[in-house]
């Protein structure tokens, strides 16, 4: 009885594997924009570092990984982050009234390399 219900769950799912394809195929497309800045008003070298590229060996938080990540989604339905081409400048701008003295940066000019499979 229960190698029959296996054999019955294995051939009613081969049809599903049978389906997937592999995909090799990607449509490439260069976007450039700026990334959102940084949250807060912080001192200028601590506004910098939130919002620069952190190595591609970083493990924790990249507040640039995920903004160039949605930079390239907003493409479309389908488009993902393949590569970061230029990293663009960090721009900062002071913060007024009780915050003076302190610092609001975001990433302007980013360039990045965004992929779709092929439809």
């Amino acid at each position: 009885m229960n190698s029959r219900i296996i054999s019955l769950i294995a051939l009613l799912s081969f049809p599903c594997f049978a389906l997937a394809t592999n995909v090799d195929e990607w449509v490439y497309k260069e976007v450039t924009g700026s990334l959102k800045s940084s949250p807060g008003c912080v001192a200028k070298e601590k506004a910098i570092e939130k919002v620069k590229k952190k190595p591609d060996s970083y493990k924790g938080y990249s507040r640039f990984q995920k903004y160039s990540r949605i930079l390239c989604e907003e493409e479309g339905y389908g488009w993902a982050l393949d590569s970061v081409v230029d990293e663009g400048e960090v721009v900062c701008e002071e913060c007024g009234g009780d915050y003076a003295g302190k610092y609001r940066c975001h990433v302007k000019d980013v360039v990045l390399r965004c992929k779709q499979v092929v439809r």
